[in-house]
């Protein structure tokens, strides 16, 4: 039996499958317009609430004097266990000089674990700053991002000497600094001033309907300048919807229950690539239920494995 938060478990259940269906770019060959929204836009919540769990069990397990260390080197050992089983397909694609990238930068969905691992740090060594310094950090480095990534896209370049990073596709924008410090920062300071517990969920949910106005504003400026069937990561409405969710999901109460569900969701999350790329071609729908639900059926074998050798979920 397993004490969990069955709400935020089935949040990030949820989550996962929204990963897979962004990677399946599902929808794309039925309707690639209604494709764009969601897996360039909606879809791409999923990674942010997930860096906002994780800042906010970071806090949890440092204020009861948790070794960050040990923290630390968990993260990575599973960031590496995962490199190693996809290094073939790695290897595979990029050859061996150019996989080396990949094992700096993380391969396709590994960057998060990567920058889950270095962003904690960062927070880590922050963490005795002031509440508003963090804060204002946080919101200097996620609007950078923007900016990176939107300078990419429409190719805005005020500084030439920067051309070949900004015109690069090795996504700075979505790295730990831009993308993984902001989201685990607001996760850790939501923990660190108890922010759940002294909010009124009608203030948060407001805060929701505004982000669902900024997203479909982001998202109709874009596609009436050009912008469509790109990879877009970090995006302005972003936080004004993961952080309500996020909220909403962490005040469940605990539940006493056979299943772990947030165990469902790593596996999901992690070995869907490989069914992906083994699955005859077939409509993106279609390869999305198949992966899914072979990357469930993987589940008891990996927690098996995971008994013994604890860092592959």
């Amino acid at each position: 039996m397993y004490q969990r938060n069955l709400r935020l478990d089935q949040v990030k259940l949820l989550l996962s499958f929204f990963v897979v269906a962004l990677h399946t770019k599902i929808f794309y060959d039925e309707n690639a317009a209604f494709s764009n929204f969601l897996v360039n836009y909606l879809f791409r919540i999923a990674v942010p609430i997930f860096f906002l769990i994780n800042g906010y069990f970071l806090f949890i397990f440092l204020a009861k004097g948790g070794d960050f260390k040990k923290w630390f080197w968990r993260v990575m050992a599973l960031y590496l266990v995962w490199t190693g089983i996809y290094s073939y397909y790695i290897v595979h694609d990029y050859g061996v000089a150019g996989s080396l990238k990949f094992v700096i930068l993380g391969y396709w969905h590994l960057w998060y674990v990567l920058a889950l691992g270095l962003g904690g740090t960062v927070i880590y060594f922050f963490r005795r700053i002031s509440q508003k310094y963090l804060l204002f950090t946080i919101v200097i480095l996620y609007l950078g991002g923007i900016f990176l990534q939107y300078a990419m896209f429409y190719r805005i370049n005020p500084w030439p000497t920067i051309d070949p990073i900004i015109g690069t596709r090795f996504f700075i924008h979505r790295s730990f600094i831009f993308f993984g410090v902001p989201f685990i920062g607001i996760g850790y300071l939501i923990a660190k001033t108890k922010f759940v517990e002294h909010s009124k969920m009608r203030n948060v949910w407001m805060i929701f309907l505004l982000g669902l106005v900024i997203l479909l504003a982001e998202y109709m400026l874009n596609v009436a300048h050009g912008l469509v069937a790109e990879s877009i990561d970090v995006l302005v409405f972003i936080p004004w919807i993961a952080i309500p969710i996020f909220c909403w999901a962490i005040q469940g109460s605990l539940h006493e229950s056979k299943i772990d569900i947030s165990g469902m969701a790593s596996c999901i999350y992690f070995m869907h690539p490989f069914f992906i790329r083994i699955l005859p071609e077939s409509s993106s729908w279609i390869i999305f239920i198949e992966a899914t639900l072979m990357s469930l059926a993987c589940y008891p074998v990996l927690l098996r494995f995971n008994r013994r050798w604890p860092h592959l979920l």
